[in-house]
């Protein structure tokens, strides 16, 4: 049996401070993308049209990303794959690194471009310290630019939590499921299977705060 949580209006988060300048300009994707290629650059994302560093993955987030891969792997249906730690182009300054991305087509697909929301069945971030931002400002940008199904796996509360409904501004709702519970698989609109929350978390919760943003 699953939880939902009480329906509380999010204020969407403010974004990245922006520097001390008379002028700011923000990217959006197509700018983000050649600049990050002329630099070579494999650990920034493209954050509400800023380059954001993003951090380095402790044992225990690596461990849950794994293996929440390989369970989705056994449950996807032909047509389907998993991207690992890879761009989505969710909206015209919104491209982060999701850790697992479930999108349609297969490789070949995308050798010319990043998925798009309509691409994507399933984005999953695994979450310690990143929880605030996972819960704030992924989670609203994700709803903003139409990710149908949205998952944190939270690795400090040991819980699962599944957000659905995307509007402008966030999901309208989020069902939390804990160990001797299992997540279900949606795709496309179709439940293709489940897994059991206790198969994709650390046997131990990392202590808070060890992971980058």
């Amino acid at each position: 049996m699953s939880t939902i949580t009480p329906t509380q209006p999010i204020t969407p988060p403010q974004g990245p401070a922006a520097p001390a300048f008379a002028d700011v300009y923000r990217m959006d994707v197509d700018e983000f993308e050649h600049i990050a290629d002329l630099l070579k650059a494999e650990r920034v994302e493209l954050i509400d049209g800023f380059i954001v560093e993003r951090g380095t993955m402790d044992p225990s987030h690596v461990l849950s990303s794994e293996k929440t891969r390989r369970q989705l792997d056994r449950l996807l249906p032909d047509g389907w794959f998993v991207r690992e730690d890879k761009p989505v182009q969710v909206h015209r300054t919104y491209e982060p690194f999701p850790d697992l991305a479930v999108v349609q087509g297969d490789p070949d697909t995308y050798e010319n471009r990043h998925p798009a929301p309509a691409d994507v069945a399933i984005v999953v971030e695994i979450s310690d310290s990143t929880l605030t931002k996972d819960r704030g400002e992924k989670q609203v940008n994700y709803a903003r630019g139409g990710i149908s199904v949205y998952w944190i796996v939270n690795l400090i509360d040991r819980q699962v939590e599944v957000y659905t409904g995307p509007s402008s501004d966030s999901y309208s709702s989020c069902i939390i499921f804990k160990p001797g519970q299992s997540v279900p698989v949606v795709i496309d609109g179709v439940e293709v299977g489940q897994i059991a929350v206790a198969e994709i978390l650390p046997r131990i919760a990392p202590a808070a705060g060890r992971n980058g943003p």
